[in-house]
């Protein structure tokens, strides 16, 4: 079992950030999917500039506790708004992306309001579906 913490994003992990999520959602998505490369990469990278530059953005790392250096999971959000998720494939099914979202969304999973997520993935489909008993995605 691994041990891990959560604080948030620092400056330098921002360049981590930027690359995993544009280069996985190339893969992840449909929208990724569809386009070529050129127009993916200098088209989307406006759209992940625009979202982590918005004032109300906050990034959560999870990380090892005995390595605060190793990212393990982050998530992007804003408040009633998940942007995008992110978990090494070694440690997806280890509870790490949902304990993120319990600590970022915690008071509107316990008064059930609705969060929109914006960036649906082939690989987040099956964790909405394990959520949507507790979030109301729009």
């Amino acid at each position: 079992m691994i041990s891990w913490k959560i604080r948030n994003a620092q400056p330098d992990e921002l360049n981590f950030i930027y690359s995993t999520w544009l280069n996985r959602y190339r893969y992840d998505s449909f929208i990724g999917k569809s386009c070529t490369n050129t127009v993916f990469f200098r088209e989307y990278a406006i759209i992940i500039d625009f979202i982590l530059n918005k004032p109300r953005t906050k990034i959560l790392v999870a990380y090892f506790e005995e390595s605060p250096s190793v990212i393990l999971s982050y998530l992007v959000y804003e408040p009633k708004t998940l942007h995008y998720c992110f978990t090494k494939e070694i440690y997806r099914e280890s509870g790490i992306a949902k304990n993120l979202m319990d600590h970022a969304f915690h008071d509107f999973l316990r008064l059930h309001f609705p969060i929109d997520f914006t960036h649906r993935t082939l690989t987040s489909e099956p964790i909405i579906q394990k959520w949507k008993d507790r979030l109301t995605f729009n």
